[in-house]
């Protein structure tokens, strides 16, 4: 029997990664956070280092002979909402505190006017993020895809531009960290929905 040439089938809308997707800190947590709004998308990275054992008579890769040497997962994105806790989570080890400034005349306001964000330490076990994740959706079914990034800590460089007739956006690079009491375990994790009934053609 002649094969299939073409990788289109009846279920093949269901399997599309569809939209630009979303940020969340601590998802699943008491704590969980949403980033907000994010400018061209975002990126889910595994880099990983896979070494090929060189062994004496063999004429070139063999079956079993790879090793992960070293896991680096990433979530980047340019972030548009400027809140201090967006700041704060692109700016490791950075602490915030209430500033009041006075306004003209000499007159101090009642409330604090400002969040100040300061950093005069350096990054601790606590500055890491339990989980950071991207949330997107998959077509058809609409569930979610969600790829996870473990201990996460913002390695980037810090910088926004501003522009007329434009919004400044924070480059926010995270980056998953092994815990040393299961260094075992890659600080990564993806969830992608069990797979859904064909979709079929509206009825008349």
């Amino acid at each position: 029997m002649p094969r299939k040439t073409s990788g289109l089938s009846t279920t093949t809308l269901n399997h599309f990664l569809i939209n630009a997707g979303a940020i969340y800190v601590n998802l699943g947590l008491p704590d969980e956070r949403f980033l907000g709004a994010t400018r061209d998308g975002v990126t889910f990275t595994i880099e990983q280092d896979v070494a090929e054992l060189e062994v004496d008579g063999s004429p070139g890769p063999f079956l079993g002979g790879r090793r992960v040497i070293e896991v680096r997962p990433r979530i980047e994105a340019t972030i548009l909402e400027v809140t201090a806790e967006n700041l704060q989570l692109a700016l490791a080890g950075s602490q915030t505190a209430d500033y009041t400034e006075t306004i003209e005349g000499g007159t101090t306001p009642t409330t604090p006017t400002h969040t100040a964000i300061t950093r005069n330490r350096g990054i601790q076990a606590s500055d890491y993020i339990a989980n950071v994740a991207i949330v997107g959706q998959m077509s058809g079914s609409g569930e979610n895809f969600i790829g996870i990034i473990y201990n996460a800590l913002s390695d980037g460089e810090f910088s926004f531009e501003t522009a007329d007739s434009g919004e400044a956006g924070i480059e926010l690079s995270l980056t998953g960290h092994f815990d040393p009491a299961n260094i075992t375990q890659e600080p990564w994790e993806i969830r992608i929905p069990k797979s859904t009934t064909d979709v079929t053609a509206p009825t008349a």
